[in-house]
């Protein structure tokens, strides 16, 4: 939601609420590689056309963890390596943010992604190491 004030109508609620069923459905299915693709680029768009989607996503511990849980266990998967570091590369940008994402294991799980696949998305992951 673009524009005007951010809590017209319940849209931080709602933010709160999207953040919530993504973080619901990532953590269910963590070894579930579709489903983390899938879920970490519904987080980038969120973000990205709305960037004051951002703290509510930050702000929810649980889902940066299963970003990461997601990014173990779908080692193999490059395109999951690649959303996530996509992901958590623009909830670092800001750098009022970097912390809960460097504190959810973020580096060590980008770190490995750049090992692993060293990914078209290499400047993005490195930016997401802070």
């Amino acid at each position: 939601v673009r524009g005007g004030d951010p809590n017209v109508g319940g849209v931080r609620e709602a933010r709160r609420a999207s953040v919530d069923v993504l973080r619901h459905v990532m953590s269910s299915h963590l070894s579930d590689g579709p489903v983390q693709e899938y879920c970490n680029a519904e987080l980038f768009q969120m973000v990205h056309r709305d960037p004051r989607c951002a703290p509510a996503v930050v702000g929810c511990a649980p889902l940066l963890k299963s970003i990461v849980q997601g990014m173990e266990l779908n080692a193999e998967d490059e395109v999951v390596q690649e959303r996530a570091c996509r992901t958590l590369w623009l909830l670092s940008v800001e750098d009022r943010h970097r912390a809960a994402v460097v504190f959810s294991g973020a580096c060590s799980a980008v770190s490995k992604a750049l090992l692993a696949h060293g990914t078209q998305s290499e400047a993005g992951a490195a930016a997401a190491l802070g």
